[in-house]
C-alpha cells in the first residue's frame, strides 16, 4: 500500500497539490522527473488493462513468458515444470495447442527455458553491440534529412501560391470596386465568375499548406523521438547483461513485440515497429534486427 501510494503521489516530483490545484515544480523538492513519473504511472495502467509491452509480472528467472508463440500453429507458449520431491523444478516452455491436441501441431514437445533464453539473450546482446556504433546524429541524417527537406520544400512552395491566390483574390476584388462604380472594362458576370474561381483556388491552397506544415512538425517529433529511442536503447545496452530476470523482463518487452519458435530453436524474432524502424535507418552499415534474428 506504502509502495502504491509512493508511485502515484506526484509530489516527488517537486510538485505542490492541493486538491486538484497544481504548483510549478520547486527543483529542490524533486526527487524524481516527471518523465520517470509518468513511465511509472503508464505501466501500471498498461498492467490493469493487460496491454502488451508490459509484462504483468517480471517474478521467476522464465525471460520470455508472454512473447514466445509457436511457429508451427502460432498459438503463445505456456511455462510449465517438472520435477519430483528433492529434485529442482525443471523449467521448459510448451506450445498450450499441441498440449491440448497433441496431432495437430506439428512443433517439438518442449524448450528448455535456459537454452532458448540464452539464444535471445545473445541475438539482443548483438543487437546491442550494433547499436552502440550508431549515432543518433547519423540515424537523423540518414533516415530523415532528406524527408524534411522535402516537407521544407513543399511548405515554402505552398506558402507562394497561397500569396499569388491572395494576390490574385484581392486584384479581382478591386476590379469588383471599379464594375460597381462602372471604370471596369471586365463583364460583371465573368468577373463574378473568376473570383469564385480564385478564392476557391486559395482556400484549397490554404488547406494544403495547413496540411504541409503538420508534416513538417510530424516530421520534427520522429526526430525527437528518434534521439529518445536510441538514447534507450544505449542505456540498456550498458545495464542489460548485468540486470536482474526482472529488468531484463522489461527491457525484452519493450524491444521484442513476439518471438517465434520452431524445431531445433529456429527463432524469428520480431521487433517492436519503433526500433525496427530505427534499425533499418543504417542498415547500409549495421543491420541490428537481422544480426539478432
Amino acid at each position: 500500500t506504502t509502495l502504491n501510494h509512493m508511485l502515484k503521489n506526484i509530489l516527488y516530483t517537486g510538485v505542490l497539490k492541493s486538491g486538484d490545484t497544481l504548483s510549478e515544480i520547486f527543483p529542490h523538492l524533486q526527487i524524481i522527473t516527471p518523465e520517470m513519473f509518468s513511465r511509472a504511472a503508464q505501466i501500471m495502467s498498461d498492467r490493469t488493462q493487460h496491454k502488451t509491452g508490459t509484462p504483468l509480472s517480471t517474478k521467476g528467472d522464465a525471460l520470455l513468458t508472454g512473447l514466445l508463440y509457436c511457429a508451427h500453429c502460432g498459438t503463445r507458449m505456456i511455462l510449465s515444470s517438472s520435477g519430483g520431491r528433492g529434485r529442482e523444478p525443471r523449467l521448459r516452455y510448451q506450445c498450450h495447442h499441441r498440449i491440448r491436441h497433441p496431432d495437430e501441431c506439428g512443433n517439438q514437445a518442449t524448450f528448455t527455458v535456459h537454452i532458448l533464453d540464452c539464444i535471445v539473450e545473445k541475438a539482443v546482446l548483438a543487437m546491442f553491440e550494433n547499436m552502440k556504433q550508431v549515432s543518433a546524429s547519423k540515424v537523423i541524417n540518414d533516415r530523415y534529412a532528406r524527408e524534411t527537406k522535402q516537407a521544407k520544400a513543399k511548405v515554402e512552395k505552398l506558402t507562394t501560391q497561397v500569396a499569388e491566390a491572395q494576390s490574385e483574390v484581392e486584384t479581382y476584388k478591386a476590379e469588383v470596386g471599379k464594375c460597381l462604380r462602372g471604370t471596369s472594362k471586365w463583364d460583371a458576370d465573368l468577373l463574378r465568375e473568376l473570383l469564385d474561381e480564385a478564392q476557391v483556388k486559395l482556400a484549397e491552397r490554404q488547406n494544403q499548406l495547413t496540411e504541409a506544415q503538420t508534416a513538417l512538425e510530424d516530421c520534427a517529433a520522429r526526430m525527437a523521438q528518434i534521439k529518445l529511442q536510441h538514447k534507450e536503447l544505449i542505456s540498456w545496452s550498458r545495464i542489460f547483461a548485468q540486470s536482474s530476470p526482472g529488468a531484463k523482463k522489461m527491457i525484452l518487452s519493450k524491444l521484442i513485440e513476439r518471438i517465434e519458435v520452431g524445431r531445433d530453436y529456429e527463432l524469428n524474432i520480431c521487433f517492436r515497429i519503433s526500433y525496427a524502424q530505427f534499425c533499418g535507418a543504417v542498415e547500409e552499415d549495421v543491420s541490428p534486427a537481422e544480426t539478432a534474428v
